[in-house]
């Protein structure tokens, strides 16, 4: 719609999508249509805001599917990359493995015995949405053995942290796209992630619900002397609670504003369910320890804390 002001932001995005679609002859075509001036395109499609990105595979207009990834030309191009071509790249030798590796400091890798067996297709749509990840898929004995696996398993490795996540897929139940989406969203974060603008979209799309945040002044050397006893406590919580670092001396009043506190308030822990945004606070003012961030979090969840 032309007086849409989001419409006018993604348009110079939407024109680069299209030159680096044509400088890796990428056979997908980008159109627009003004939608005030198209009402019967508008029903048909039923789009009912704007912008509204569908993407028609095969000439089919009858189920065409929404785009609902980031709003600039890398993310959509790479969505459309993910469709019009492989989600996930054969992986043949070690050589292949360690390209993708050192490429990337996120990297997905399917284990399949049978390439042609139904796990993989839900690995492969799992692949076409998970963006910030890269993806590749093998069925070669050797780098099973390589990576010590028996059996069919998702890999997942990265450039922090223990290094290495295995998901083995189940014999009898076959693979969950929702068990391995969480898995994969979970084992690609950080344990303990630093909020600002860059890192904030990853942590509000983690699907864990609860958010343990604790406030410290990184100015401050006794305030940084905290952040490793909160580290210790996070991996036994990994899955069902995010851990996070909000710098109180960084641009983060907005958040500070939301748990009603002020600078001076830190160092101090809140935890937060983004589902239903109760907010929990600690009894007592005692020091951040592991031990203390792991009492706090289980008497959360035992109900001790209201």
């Amino acid at each position: 719609a032309p007086w849409c002001g989001h419409c006018k932001a993604l348009a110079p995005e939407y024109s680069k999508v299209a030159t680096l679609l044509a400088a890796e002859s990428i056979p997908a075509t980008l159109a627009k249509v003004d939608g005030p001036a198209e009402p019967e395109l508008t029903e048909e499609f039923g789009v009912t805001g704007y912008p509204t990105l569908k993407f028609f595979r095969d000439g089919n207009r009858t189920h065409p599917e929404e785009y609902t990834g980031p709003r600039e030309a890398e993310g959509i191009a790479e969505w459309l990359r993910r469709r019009v071509g492989p989600s996930a790249t054969r992986l043949e030798d070690e050589a292949g493995i360690q390209a993708l590796v050192s490429a990337r400091d996120v990297v997905v890798i399917g284990f399949f015995q049978d390439l042609q067996d139904k796990d993989v297709a839900v690995f492969l749509a799992v692949a076409q949405d998970a963006l910030d990840m890269t993806f590749g898929l093998t069925d070669q004995q050797q780098l099973f053995q390589k990576f010590d696996l028996t059996k069919d398993t998702v890999v997942l490795l990265k450039k922090f942290d223990e290094g290495r996540a295995d998901f083995p897929v189940d014999k009898e139940l076959g693979l969950d796209l929702g068990d391995l989406s969480r898995f994969l969203v979970t084992h690609s974060m950080h344990l303990v992630t630093e909020f600002n603008s860059q890192t904030s979209p990853k942590i509000f799309g983690a699907r864990i619900l609860n958010h343990l945040l604790l406030f410290v002044n990184q100015t401050l050397a006794p305030h940084r002397e905290l952040l490793a006893g909160f580290r210790e406590a996070a991996p036994p919580l990994r899955g069902q609670v995010l851990f996070v670092v909000v710098d109180v001396a960084a641009d983060n009043d907005y958040v500070l504003q939301y748990f009603g506190l002020k600078p001076e308030a830190a160092p101090t822990l809140r935890l937060v369910n983004i589902e239903t945004t109760k907010k929990y606070a600690p009894a007592d003012r005692e020091p951040v320890t592991a031990a203390s961030v792991a009492a706090f979090c289980h008497a959360v969840f035992n109900g001790q804390v209201k």
